[in-house]
């Protein structure tokens, strides 16, 4: 694409109060500007009115935006799949782009809907030898504790979902007393054994062979095998495009998009982006992105006040915030008319919460590793994580 703009509403934004001078008084004094003109002539942060024959959804264009930074974004473009009368995996709701720096791990899906197999529990896990392995769920663990005497004592935690571990191997308890008095079902008689892995800030913890929930292997940096999952920087560097993927554990949008969770990624481009918000005091902010290579013109606003305003100050703070996670988020594409009649994309979105693959996955797509929990074995996994969520309760009380 040669020139977009893109939008997405950021839910939960601080809502600011303004004069409403801002909204239309200020008067701009100089000529409107494409992204790239403004950017050679004023730096950044500014206030300025963007024009377009249409309106973005969510954006009222009477009132200035604030320009907040200027950056390179890689992005992969798709759509959610479905399957159709015929059986076949068909598009379905509107486009949708993923940054690269999307945290969220996907499942490869071949032709004949296979995907990345998952573990059932840690032993499995510590049998397979896996490397590195995503944990889908919260997961109980321990981590050692040095006593102020000179011995150790081993304290229960929780390992959360989406957290990546790395086996390093087998512990084995062998003394006959309780790891912690703390935790009276970790005892001799119900599991001796552990795997034991290093987490994200490089610490020891101790994972019961015995804990259930579903655990994927992660793959490498060169890896190419549809048995691991992937960060989207690992498939856009190790897979040509277009391809089929599922994801696995990550944020998804929030706006109705009607994502399925099954999605094929289709190509891949860099843009040089303007990230923008909106500074409107009775609703939401908005973040969006403007194109520098696009065509649509944006007028600075000439009020040396106006970087004083409570509105710009608590914009610029907001962007402080939240603009880092928004920009890892997956966007939803819609499309607006540059001042030159021409269709460009833009996008909205928000993602706030885990996708759960039983529930986002097409019931009738032949995903062979999900058909394997079902009635009992799906009810086990309900109470294994239940069984958890209440211990992890006690625990504080």
């Amino acid at each position: 694409m040669s020139g977009s703009a893109s939008v997405s509403t950021t839910g939960g934004g601080r809502t600011s109060r303004a004069s409403p001078r801002l909204g239309g008084g200020s008067t701009p004094n100089t000529a409107p500007l494409t992204p790239k003109q403004l950017l050679k002539r004023i730096p950044l942060p500014i206030a300025a009115h963007l024009h377009a024959p249409t309106h973005p959804p969510g954006l009222d264009l009477s009132r200035p935006l604030l320009l907040y930074s200027h950056y390179t974004s890689t992005k992969v473009r798709g759509v959610s799949l479905r399957p159709s009368v015929d059986g076949k995996m068909s598009p379905v709701g509107p486009p949708i782009v993923i940054p690269d720096s999307y945290t969220g791990w996907f499942a490869l899906v071949t032709s004949d809907g296979h995907t990345a197999p998952f573990y059932s529990n840690i032993q499995q896990v510590a049998e397979s030898q896996a490397n590195f392995f995503l944990t889908r769920y919260d997961v109980p663990a321990f981590y050692r504790q040095e006593e102020a005497y000179g011995g150790a004592d081993y304290k229960p935690t929780v390992v959360q979902s989406g957290h990546i571990l790395k086996l390093m191997g087998v512990f084995e308890d062998l003394s006959t007393r309780r790891i912690s008095s703390r935790a009276p079902q970790m005892t001799q008689n119900t599991c001796h054994k552990y795997a034991q892995c290093l987490n994200y800030k490089n610490e020891v913890i101790f994972l019961p062979f015995n804990a259930s929930g579903r655990f994927y292997s992660a793959a490498r940096k060169t890896s190419r095998s549809p048995n691991h999952v992937y960060l989207m920087s690992h498939i856009i560097k190790n897979h040509k495009l277009p391809v089929t993927v599922r994801l696995v554990c990550g944020y998804m949008p929030r706006v109705p998009c009607s994502f399925t969770g099954v999605l094929r990624l289709e190509k891949m481009q860099k843009e040089s982006i303007i990230l923008a918000c909106t500074m409107n005091y009775e609703a939401d902010a908005t973040l969006f992105e403007i194109e520098v290579n696009s065509n649509f013109l944006l007028t600075p606003v000439k009020d040396p006040l106006l970087p004083r305003t409570p509105i710009f100050l608590k914009s610029i703070s907001y962007c402080e915030d939240e603009a880092d996670g928004w920009r890892r988020q997956i966007k939803v594409t819609h499309h607006v008319t540059e001042v030159n009649k021409r269709s460009r994309s833009l996008t909205r979105s928000l993602s706030d919460k885990f996708v759960e693959p039983l529930s986002y996955r097409p019931l009738s797509l032949n995903i062979n590793t999900d058909t394997k929990i079902y009635g009992r074995e799906r009810s086990q996994e309900r109470n294994s994580r239940d069984k958890v969520r209440k211990e992890s309760q006690d625990r504080k009380h």
